[in-house]
């Protein structure tokens, strides 16, 4: 009896450890700062690597500086374009859009470092194979930006099957401007 009872709760314990959701994100190398709209957007990509698809996706990206005035270390959180998507099947292009209301709104790539800004990145998402939520963190330092830099826009490959693929090391291709 003993040893069922320890056999049922090794077991027990072995799938909990490894069927537990992770996720499996993919971001660009760097972010950039490019044309958006009329103004000028802060930008970085996500792409999922895994089969399955991650729904009711949600982005937070906060901007950790240093204040010169209070010598103090400031957190900003930035509005995005959209913070939430219902379905991530492949890629998501993150955008805060860069107006008089935007923390990074005057800053140069200059203060930028000086400051030592780094943008704290934190994903959630639902997994469509478990349906439990599951997270992802990212963070750029202001060296890891291209200023007046666009992303080249990723080639969807179609196959027979009506299934798309795309090449994930696209997802770092940015042009200067």
């Amino acid at each position: 009896m003993l040893g069922l009872m320890g056999f049922a709760l090794v077991t027990g314990i072995l799938y909990g450890r490894f069927s537990k959701p992770k996720t499996d994100l993919q971001y660009s190398n760097e972010a950039v700062v490019a044309p958006y709209k009329d103004i000028t957007g802060y930008m970085f990509r996500v792409a999922n690597r895994k089969q399955n698809e991650l729904i009711e996706t949600e982005c937070q990206v906060i901007l950790a500086i240093n204040n010169p005035e209070t010598l103090k270390r400031d957190f900003h959180f930035l509005d995005l374009e959209r913070s939430k998507i219902n379905l991530l099947p492949l890629t998501w292009t993150v955008v805060h859009p860069i107006d008089d209301k935007s923390p990074m709104y005057g800053l140069t790539e200059t203060d930028l470092k000086q400051r030592d800004g780094e943008f704290i990145i934190l994903i959630k998402s639902i997994t469509d194979t478990y349906f439990q939520t599951v997270y992802s963190r990212m963070s750029y330092k202001a060296s890891e930006i291209a200023w007046n830099a666009k992303f080249v826009p990723m080639k969807q490959m179609p196959h027979k099957d009506g299934s798309i693929s795309i090449n994930l090391n696209d997802i770092h291709s940015y042009d200067k401007l």
